[in-house]
């Protein structure tokens, strides 16, 4: 490319700025919205709502269903149930908050689905969130929706039979939490889960690495693209399950706790090498039928690390 057009671009560039700039400051700061029928609304459309009741009636379900907006679970400290939430929204929007069948229920229904056009950068920043405090103990299933937006639910200290989060261009984190079930599923954002006792685990991503540390399972399942998964400080109950599915990145297992014996062994990678306690097998392939486990490890453009315990 010639000199020439890139100058001709980088002026482009600068040009969409400059009217970005002016156009975040006629909209006070904030941003501009358009809805799925190309409607646009201005910042002085939205309001800034906060609520916050720390006092709920007990709960052993969460059904959240939010949009453009972090979900973060913390744990109670003082064995109440809570929730506190910030968002912007129109007259007509609607944000239910309630307690029905012991089922706590958090639902952000805007009859505008719109699109952010955030220019926050040029004012004071209001955040918007959903938090919900846990006391210990055990609850049902806990379903967290949200998009554009991370989700954590860390050192809740918990028993969940069932725990399902979903976003998209967010990352996941969760840990000290015990559960038979949890899925995972985001898209451009990274999963981290460490210290999870779960029969069965369940994730899935792209564009964004995965890791899954110290905690003891049964069941793994991981899908991702672009992006490295990494295990570690695992422990197996019964007979170990694993899968992992990626691409354009490497995959590492550690398993101190476990001998390569225990598995059926397959390994596959492209334009990279396979590693065995540290042994590279110059080889991008790699099978062993001796185990009643299961270690089924698939990439492309990445190497495979795999680590066991001595026998």
């Amino acid at each position: 490319m010639s000199n020439s057009k890139l100058i001709k671009i980088a002026a482009a560039l600068f040009a969409i700025g400059i009217i970005l700039f002016f156009v975040g400051s006629l909209f006070g700061g904030r941003g501009i919205f358009l809805n799925s029928s190309f409607q646009i609304s201005v910042a002085g459309d939205m309001e800034y709502f906060e609520f916050e009741d720390r006092d709920l009636k007990a709960f052993t379900g969460v059904n959240i269903d939010v949009a453009n907006m972090p979900v973060t679970f913390l744990p109670s400290d003082n064995d109440s149930y809570g929730v506190k939430l910030a968002y912007y929204a129109t007259d007509k929007d609607n944000m239910t908050v309630t307690v029905k069948d012991n089922t706590l229920i958090v639902e952000y229904e805007p009859q505008k689905r719109y699109i952010s056009f955030d220019f926050s950068f040029l004012s004071e920043t209001k955040k918007e969130y959903v938090i919900v405090y846990l006391p210990k103990q055990e609850y049902g299933t806990i379903d967290a929706s949200t998009s554009n937006g991370m989700i954590s639910m860390e050192k809740v200290d918990v028993v969940v039979k069932k725990l399902i989060l979903d976003t998209s261009n967010g990352p996941i984190t969760a840990s000290d939490i015990s559960t038979d079930m949890i899925t995972a599923d985001t898209s451009n954002g990274s999963v981290s889960l460490s210290g999870i006792v779960s029969e069965e685990i369940r994730v899935k991503t792209s564009n964004a690495p995965v890791k899954v540390s110290s905690g003891e399972i049964s069941v793994l399942e991981i899908r991702t693209s672009n992006g490295s998964v990494h295990l570690d400080g695992l422990t197996f109950a019964g007979k170990p399950d694993v899968f992992v599915k990626t691409s354009n990145g490497g995959i590492s297992t550690d398993f101190a706790t476990c001998r390569e014996s225990d598995f059926r062994v397959k390994a596959d990678t492209s334009n990279a090498n396979i590693f065995v306690n540290g042994d590279n097998l110059r080889d991008n392939h790699y099978t062993t039928k001796d185990g009643d486990g299961r270690l089924n490890l698939k990439t492309s453009n990445g190497r495979i690390e795999m680590y066991f315990g001595l026998d």
